[in-house]
């Protein structure tokens, strides 16, 4: 069992903690509430019905549990880029990232939520109406208006 765990969570983590940080835009956050959500799963859940779209349903709640606790929403953080690169391409990457993340804020909590969980590469379409309760096909609409919304906001912004 535990083997079991640690191999979901060795291909899990790493998807978990990039949707959180989008939701959340917030480094430090997103690696606590990726802990919370591993942890989560083992205390609540039996290991035979681990699968991905429960553990992104437990993200998403732990996200927005903690949003209420705190009264916070969509806190960017200020420096969510290494140093790894040189200063100016560091630079230029944090400004893109800060773009998306502001223009990802302007979108409303359902576009960006089924956006988010659609451009993970993790879910389907079917994994994600069933996490909203909703169509497919509803499903569908919503990604494809997101991301024009989400286009015309960035281009908007140029």
């Amino acid at each position: 069992m535990r083997d079991q765990f640690n191999q979901f969570y060795i291909q899990y983590r790493d998807k978990i903690f990039a949707y959180l940080f989008k939701l959340s835009g917030n480094y430090s956050l997103a690696s606590d509430l990726t802990q919370e959500t591993f942890t989560k799963l083992l205390e609540k859940y039996d290991p035979q019905i681990h699968t991905s779209p429960l553990l992104y349903r437990i993200a998403r709640n732990v996200f927005f549990d903690h949003q209420k606790k705190e009264k916070k929403f969509d806190v960017l953080e200020k420096n969510p880029v290494s140093n790894t690169k040189s200063q100016y391409e560091t630079y230029a990457l944090k400004e893109e990232v800060q773009e998306l993340m502001l223009a990802l804020k302007k979108l409303n909590r359902e576009e960006r939520e089924v956006l988010l969980l659609a451009t993970s590469g993790d879910l389907s379409y079917s994994d994600i109406s069933e996490m909203h309760q909703m169509s497919v096909t509803n499903v569908k609409v919503k990604v494809h208006r997101a991301r024009t919304k989400l286009r015309k906001i960035l281009n908007k912004e140029k």
